[in-house]
């Protein structure tokens, strides 16, 4: 299984079996054939979510891209004989990141199916268990900053709702050494000029700034030069919006992936600076561990 930074992944347990995926608990992700590279052609996948009894199904689009209109993930209530089609979407395609969708039912479907020709990279859709009767909570708050699975996704909190006024959130992403790291900005909505997201290329603030982005604007696709990068997003006290969505992935240095070079000048630091979120979210997990009996990291 590849593994994301999200940590609810303990809690799925997935049932592989053929062209059928069993997705059994409180929360997990969902993702098409590849992903993050292109499904195939003639694809035809059906994914089956059971969340326990007693509660009904949320869906959030972190990345959604395939060929509009031909290649496209069908969502039903309950499985089976009984699955039927939801209004509204029946048929999604195209970019519909950021889409979100209540099942009313423990139990769901999702359909994928492709055409001969044409494809994307398809999609990344967690699942999360509600209560029935209550409303679906997003979490308000930084998500994990460490980050160092072969891909992943990071969010802005509340992601594809509004984030908070006046957060903070560090991210940073490390690949194995040799490698590499592309990050790439699906979905971007900030405060402009004000809610900006920082990116360096390196481990903390103290290497280059490769360039801080707000506005609706995506921002181009970005490159690492060396095996970490570091996010940084601040909203100051008022106005919000539904922040952003990024996925990076990882792969062995080469000159294929080598698109820039430190400025000749720059030094790195030799004992490279930890900001205070992470610090705290290190402090928090070791206390956690300590508490539980586990090994402290």
């Amino acid at each position: 299984m590849k593994l994301l930074f999200l940590p609810f992944l303990a809690l799925l347990k997935v049932l592989v079996s053929g062209q059928n995926l069993n997705y059994d608990g409180i929360t997990g992700l969902i993702y098409s054939p590849n992903y993050p590279k292109d499904y195939d052609n003639s694809a035809n996948v059906v994914f089956t979510i059971t969340v326990p009894s007693g509660h009904y199904i949320h869906l959030t689009f972190l990345d959604f891209l395939t060929e509009d209109s031909y290649d496209y993930l069908a969502v039903q209530q309950g499985t089976g004989d009984e699955a039927e089609p939801i209004q509204n979407y029946s048929s999604i395609s195209g970019d519909r990141t950021g889409l979100s969708i209540d099942i009313t039912s423990s139990e769901a479907t999702l359909v994928f199916t492709s055409d001969l020709t044409t494809t994307f990279r398809g999609f990344a859709i967690r699942f999360d268990s509600v209560l029935t009767g209550s409303e679906y909570m997003p979490t308000n708050t930084c998500s994990s900053p460490l980050h160092s699975s072969e891909f992943g996704i990071v969010t802005s909190p509340s992601f594809p709702d509004n984030y908070p006024n006046n957060i903070s959130c560090s991210y940073l992403l490390i690949a194995p050494a040799s490698h590499v790291i592309t990050l790439q900005f699906v979905a971007f909505n900030t405060e402009d000029g004000y809610d900006i997201v920082y990116v360096y290329d390196g481990s903390n603030n103290s290497y280059p700034l490769v360039g801080k982005y707000s506005g609706k604007k995506v921002p181009a696709t970005i490159y690492s030069t060396g095996n970490t990068l570091y996010l940084f997003f601040q909203s100051d006290l008022v106005n919000n919006f539904s922040g952003f969505s990024a996925l990076y992935t990882s792969a062995a240095a080469s000159n294929e992936f080598r698109r820039g070079v430190l400025p000749q000048s720059y030094t790195a630091d030799p004992t490279p600076r930890r900001d205070a979120n992470i610090l705290k979210w290190l402090k928090d997990k070791k206390g956690a561990a300590s508490v539980g009996g586990a090994n402290s990291i």
